[in-house]
């Protein structure tokens, strides 16, 4: 008895000790992919105008303190008043430049975002670098925008398309001007656009990742829509940042254990938040990739999306959608 007693101590210490070799050789293999590049760039930007929407937090808050820091105005279009006014205080604190500034940006609501355009255009003379940053993972699968559209999608999409519709114009006054879609890795995991067969709610996660799907398709048609007009578009995976995205308080539809592991599993991977705000400033400011329009990046190099974000067919069919959805006859 005590022979066999002594072998199953023996197998189960090796099993141990094999399990933890394999989740520490997983962990370095992880954290080896998804080392963040960061920008090296020294642009400068003073005399330039920047947007970033969302961006009173997260990776937003870092861009803009990157804009500033190099002598842009800088635009925080945030939904919260007083967050908004903080961020853009802290950002005058810390850069010195007293050119951040804060405006007011619902993109829940179309009405807002076009107040937000009136604003803009009647109080600013140029834009150089629009940054469409803001986005949810949390809306409840009955909530809708005004055009019957589910509301992730509405604000994660068809605000961005019409916020650059309406400031197109200046866009164009300001060239060569760029303009940034924030999207995600997750967007590989749809491989069919629910949109262009329904406008009802689909489960969440795949929302998320339709949504970041359709920025692809949207920067890429955009820089097709807009050729040789002076702008340039990019979307961009920032990589697995711990931003209040891996934070859903949607127990109803994400669930406590997608809820756990988003916080308990997945945040020992993430980048930090500077981290994710690379890639963004690289596209925002990096000379040589004005060829590439239209394309996608991630790391700080150019990248390669699902093949249906490839798709030119589907991205024309969700621009006519987009167009649609937001009352815009074309750009």
């Amino acid at each position: 008895m005590a022979f066999y007693w002594q072998l199953y101590e023996d197998v189960t210490w090796k099993v141990y000790v094999g399990l933890a070799a394999v989740v520490c050789l997983a962990v370095y293999s992880f954290r080896r992919w998804n080392t963040p590049a960061f920008y090296r760039g020294t642009a400068t930007l003073n005399g330039k105008t920047v947007i970033v929407t969302g961006s009173n937090t997260g990776i937003g808050f870092e861009s803009a303190l990157n804009f500033a820091r190099r002598g842009a105005r800088v635009i925080l279009a945030c939904r919260n008043p007083s967050k908004g006014e903080e961020a853009a205080a802290k950002i005058r604190e810390l850069t010195g430049n007293d050119q951040a500034v804060f405006r007011l940006l619902d993109n829940a609501k179309q009405e807002s975002v076009r107040q937000f355009a009136e604003v803009i255009l009647r109080e600013e003379s140029r834009l150089d670098i629009l940054v469409h940053n803001a986005g949810v993972s949390r809306c409840h699968g009955d909530e809708k925008t005004e055009s019957g559209y589910d509301l992730q999608f509405g604000i994660n999409h068809l605000s961005p398309f019409l916020l650059t519709h309406l400031l197109l114009p200046l866009l164009e006054k300001s060239a060569p001007s760029r303009v940034l879609v924030v999207s995600s890795i997750a967007h590989k995991m749809v491989n069919t656009l629910c949109y262009l067969q329904s406008k009802q709610a689909w489960e969440e996660t795949v929302a998320y990742a339709t949504c970041k799907l359709s920025n692809i398709l949207f920067a890429a048609e955009l820089a097709r829509q807009v050729e040789g007009r002076g702008v340039t578009a990019y979307s961009l995976h920032p990589g697995m940042v711990d931003t209040s995205i891996l934070h859903p308080r949607s127990s109803r539809l994400h669930g406590e254990l997608l809820l756990f592991f988003s916080r308990n599993i997945l945040r020992p991977f993430c980048i930090s938040l500077e981290a994710g705000a690379q890639t963004t400033l690289y596209c925002a400011l990096e000379e040589s990739i004005t060829s590439y329009s239209g394309r996608y990046f991630a790391n700080c190099k150019l990248a390669k999306p699902s093949k249906l974000a490839q798709d030119e067919k589907v991205a024309s069919q969700l621009w006519d959608i987009s167009c649609k959805a937001t009352g815009i006859e074309n750009y």
